[in-house]
């Protein structure tokens, strides 16, 4: 706000001092205050009369990061195409109520968030770095849905096979790693644009079935009823990636 040099009162909006009228008064503008941050040794200040809120991030198209936040306030969180909390009304691959994340506690009384499927048509998705292959399994590579079936469950699991684009790979305990990805040299192919060339291998870990991640730029993501969300989880639900973030609680001592 521009001030009067003579009186120190406040200008009128025509540059005329209110105060002693002068019509050529000089004026200059009040510097505002600006609150800088000390390089003292405490944490940022966090509340402690209630939870840290953590931030749920609808990951934008074109990045892998930023996106728009919503803040979970509440101990129930319904996502769905509409009438729910967050609604994501341009998505057909979206159910009516897709998942609800609920906040509760552990025994030891330490605050955690569980997401929840609720049975709808397409899934919810968790992006993970490996995963073990039960009976039947459902992947995402880019977009497209690759099933996992074994022969049996657990360590007898002698068989695998492998359905991507309505083709099939029958394979054996003798072969592995197997590698699945855009490049035609891998045993088994997708053709997606948005898988890597070698985005992935399955093989046996302790005579157990694992499909692995290999660093890909898009990830892999398995199909799951329900998960505890951890900070940086992402979970994808039709074609809307989401990233929950906790607050770093940081102790004071």
């Amino acid at each position: 706000m521009p001030v009067c040099q003579q009186c120190k009162a406040l200008l009128a909006p025509d540059g005329i001092c209110s105060v002693c009228r002068g019509a050529e008064a000089q004026f200059t503008q009040l510097d505002p205050v600006v609150h800088r941050l000390s390089p003292g040794d405490a944490p940022p200040l966090r509340p402690v009369g209630r939870i840290l809120v953590p931030r749920l991030i609808l990951i934008d198209d074109d990045s892998d990061i930023e996106g728009e936040v919503q803040r979970l306030r509440r101990t129930r969180t319904t996502i769905g195409r509409h009438g729910c909390d967050i609604n994501l009304s341009n998505d057909a691959d979206v159910s009516s109520l897709h998942a609800i994340i609920e906040r509760d506690c552990d025994q030891s009384g330490r605050t955690r968030w569980h997401l929840s499927d609720q049975e709808s048509t397409n899934g919810t998705f968790e992006r993970i770095e490996e995963h073990g292959c039960g009976l039947t399994n459902e992947f995402l590579m880019g977009w497209t849905r690759i099933q996992i079936v074994s022969s049996e469950s657990g360590d007898a699991a002698d068989r695998l096979s492998i359905f991507v684009g309505g083709s099939r790979v029958d394979l054996k305990r003798s072969k592995s790693p197997i590698t699945i990805g855009r490049d035609a040299k891998c045993d088994v192919t997708v053709n997606d644009p948005y898988a890597d060339r070698r985005h992935a291998e399955i093989r046996l870990v302790r005579k157990r079935w694992m499909f692995c991640d290999q660093d890909s730029r898009n990830g892999l993501w398995v199909r799951q009823k329900g998960f505890l969300l951890k900070d940086a989880s992402c979970f994808l639900i039709g074609g809307q990636r989401f990233r929950f973030e906790i607050p770093a609680a940081e102790a004071i001592g």
